[in-house]
């Protein structure tokens, strides 16, 4: 167990340096989140791809969600579940 605890600790630490590197790395070229933000808002929000991609995404997920919660009958009130 107690390998196990440091084997733990030591990855801690790494992603520490690797998050601080990567913050520092981030600072140094000048970006910040509102420019981050500008640039999906402009960038990949305005893509007609992104856009018909999360639609279907978020319709699939809806038609998913209605299924499983009524059995996938289509309204037909068969099969009580309970």
């Amino acid at each position: 167990m107690i390998i196990i605890a440091f084997l733990l600790t030591g990855l801690a630490v790494v992603d520490m340096i690797v998050l601080i590197r990567i913050h520092r790395v981030y600072r140094s070229t000048g970006a910040s989140f509102s420019k981050a933000q500008d640039e999906f808002r402009h960038g990949v929000m305005s893509n007609r791809t992104v856009q018909n991609t999360a639609s279907g995404v978020a319709s699939a997920a809806a038609r998913s969600a209605v299924e499983q919660q009524f059995g996938g009958q289509g309204g037909q009130g068969g099969g009580n579940r309970f």
